[in-house]
């Protein structure tokens, strides 16, 4: 677990020093490297399974990035009708100009939806194992001392770094508000540990 926990830290400082993970490569490093993290944890699992404190959190987290991967799987467009019927009219209309009809994915924007579907899935990873790290009580402060260890930095560095635009402090994010749920995220981890 220890490996897996410096994977998602690496991840999470990624993301958090080159401007929030916000640009497409960047987030998709980051996601790599919780993926990689999720292979190593699960790893001792596979070779001596244990059993999972609530399975039903666990489907339910898998349910998430199975909703977004629903949304590109081609439909009939009789379904996309019932399911979504503003894309069920976009399919008729694309259909008639292209002749091909009969099946589409609910989503538009078939690679914006893959990118999301990663991000959904590295969030899903992240939150499993922070479970699974954090599910005895002596080891829940091993599950936030990444989270404290990048926000110092970030804080620090944000504090060096001073106000930017419209004086407000964004430290190395590009956009204020995920430098302060960042922030939030670690007051609320630090409390509950």
């Amino acid at each position: 677990m220890t490996a897996s926990l410096l994977l998602v830290a690496l991840g999470v400082a990624w993301a958090a020093f080159t401007g929030g993970g916000d640009r497409h490569a960047d987030s998709a490093t980051a996601i790599l490297l919780v993926g990689v993290a999720g292979l190593v944890a699960i790893w001792p699992l596979v070779r001596r399974p244990r059993q999972a404190p609530d399975p039903g959190i666990t489907i339910a987290a898998v349910l998430f990035p199975a909703y977004v991967a629903l949304q590109l799987i081609p439909l009939p467009v009789s379904w996309l009708t019932v399911m979504s019927p503003a894309r069920a009219e976009l399919a008729g209309a694309v259909s008639q100009l292209t002749g091909v009809d009969g099946f589409a994915p609910i989503t538009i924007s078939t690679p914006t939806t893959w990118v999301g579907l990663s991000r959904f899935a590295g969030c899903t990873i992240v939150f499993l194992l922070v479970r699974a790290i954090a599910g005895a009580p002596q080891r829940r402060w091993s599950a936030a001392m990444p989270l404290v260890i990048v926000g110092t930095i970030v804080a620090a560095a944000a504090l060096l770094a001073g106000p930017g635009e419209g004086g407000f402090t964004a430290g190395t994010f590009v956009n204020r508000n995920h430098f302060a749920n960042l922030n939030a995220i670690i007051q609320i981890g630090r409390a509950h540990v």
